[in-house]
């Protein structure tokens, strides 16, 4: 340091050899109102030096308190040296939030079970909730009328697209039969189950409790209906119902047969009308006569000739 110049040894005083001094630090030569105090103080020292010799030990202890306190007037008055502009600084980092390597696509339609009952890519079989469309499938029964027409509009409409898949909180997740009971939207946002209502493809359909959207189902039911569209056209018509049968022949009863009129009796032959022309008084005369026996109308019979009034008269 350039401070022990002035701790030598007594009887070396006089002038230092020129290029002896070492270079200031640093501190001091940035700092000269510091340097100026010390040198007045280490100036005073000399002084006192120059009036009375002082022993060496004491000589360096003044010199080592004079470093000292110019050290801390260095450190007191040296300015803090501001930072570079080119120091790099951490700047303070946000974490960025978490992003997915692949975004989830929506399922796609894999096949068309009939009009109402889809399978999709991720293995689910999706019952489409509002419509119910003739059947194809059900075992032991024929198939319906305008099921196939349905299926074939649902596998046009559906199969092999990308659909978005919607539930409805007034419905059960799940029915019966293990399907996801969901509405089906087409890529632009249409509602399947409007579009087969509206072409008579299916009907408005209530599963337990009305679903979200059987206003809009329903009122698509009515225009298909209005226009004879698909189910509700000639196609399907129900057959006329048979005629009546003819009403059975209303049995009346027999009216009682006429009683018979009784038959008239025969009236007596009067005597002008018994013989005619003939006549005879008795049987005698009959058998004389040859004419016996006399039969009721024959010339001569009369009642009178007849005892028994058997018509015969004159028998013996």
């Amino acid at each position: 340091m350039w401070l022990t110049g002035f701790a030598r040894a007594p009887g070396s005083e006089g002038p230092e050899p020129a290029g002896t001094d070492p270079p200031a630090p640093a501190g001091i030569v940035a700092n000269p109102a510091g340097r100026a105090g010390a040198d007045a103080h280490l100036g005073g020292l000399l002084a006192q030096r120059g009036q009375a010799k002082l022993p060496k030990k004491i000589v360096i202890s003044l010199c080592s308190l004079g470093a000292l306190a110019t050290l801390v007037v260095i450190g007191l008055t040296a300015e803090p040296v501001p930072p570079s502009e080119t120091d790099p600084v951490a700047a303070p980092t946000t974490p960025a939030p978490p992003t997915s390597s692949s975004t989830a696509s929506p399922p796609t339609v894999v096949d068309v079970v009939d009009g109402d009952t889809v399978k999709l890519n991720n293995g689910r079989t999706v019952r489409i909730i509002g419509i119910d469309s003739p059947a194809t499938v059900v075992p032991g029964k024929p198939v319906d009328c305008w099921g196939p027409e349905a299926a074939d509009f649902a596998r046009q409409t559906l199969l092999n697209k990308s659909v978005t898949v919607v539930a409805d909180p007034t419905q059960d997740r799940v029915d019966g039969f293990g399907r996801m009971q969901s509405y089906i939207l087409l890529p632009d946002g249409r509602d399947f189950s409007v579009l087969a209502a509206e072409g008579g493809h299916a009907r408005a359909y209530i599963y337990k409790t009305p679903p979200q959207h059987y206003g809009a189902i329903s009122a698509a039911e009515s225009r298909a209906r209005a226009t004879d569209l698909g189910l509700w056209g000639p196609a399907c018509a129900p057959p006329p119902p048979p005629p009546p049968p003819p009403p059975p022949p209303r049995l009346l009863a027999p009216e009682p047969a006429p009683e018979p009129e009784p038959a008239p009796e025969p009236e007596p032959a009067s005597e002008a009308d018994d013989g005619g022309l003939a006549y005879y008084d008795n049987c005698s005369d009959v058998r004389a006569a040859g004419a016996a026996p006399l039969y009721a109308g024959d010339p001569g019979y009369r009642s009178g000739l007849d005892r028994d009034g058997d018509g015969v008269a004159c028998e013996t």
